[in-house]
């Protein structure tokens, strides 16, 4: 109907004129909250400070985590499923549990600036880089899952390397 349910302030952006989309599942809603900018070689770089997730139809605060700093973020957040846990990625491969934000700990490697990862039920489909004498860029895709320690992995399932792309 047009009417404001809810609204809540993400904090200042002043070096973006957007932010990567914000992921819903159920009633949740998770977003970036702020972004930290640093240079790095010759460009600046952005890390992700704080990910927040609210209750949609409330804006009630649900949880709130920390972005790991080494990771870079600029893609939008994906839904994950393994089993019957719900999982948030970030552009920059941290792993978050969504129903309370605790960080599984898992590193996917380094995203490409700009991409999303995408994801089908457990599988993450994601672009990554590839560090060596030359900087490439690959396609990858793992499945997320519980290992036999009560703790989560990502098993490999494909990645196919641009040997012609240098990033």
């Amino acid at each position: 109907d047009g009417n404001l349910v809810w609204q809540r302030d993400t904090g200042p952006n002043p070096y973006l004129s957007s932010m990567p989309s914000p992921l819903l599942v159920g009633r949740t809603l998770v977003y970036y909250r702020h972004w930290q900018a640093f240079p790095y070689r010759r460009e600046w770089w952005l890390a992700c400070g704080l990910i927040e997730a609210v209750d949609s139809h409330t804006g009630q605060l649900l949880w709130r985590a920390p972005g790991r700093s080494s990771h870079f973020v600029a893609g939008s957040l994906a839904h994950v499923r393994s089993g019957e846990t719900d999982l948030v990625v970030t552009g920059g491969g941290q792993v978050l549990r969504l129903t309370n934000g605790e960080d599984l700990g898992m590193d996917l490697g380094l995203m490409l600036s700009g991409s999303t990862p995408l994801a089908q039920g457990s599988t993450l489909y994601y672009a990554k880089k590839i560090e060596g004498k030359h900087t490439a860029m690959a396609i990858a895709a793992v499945r997320i899952e519980k290992d036999d320690k009560d703790g989560w992995r990502a098993v490999p399932l494909w990645q196919q390397k641009d040997r012609k792309t240098h990033v």
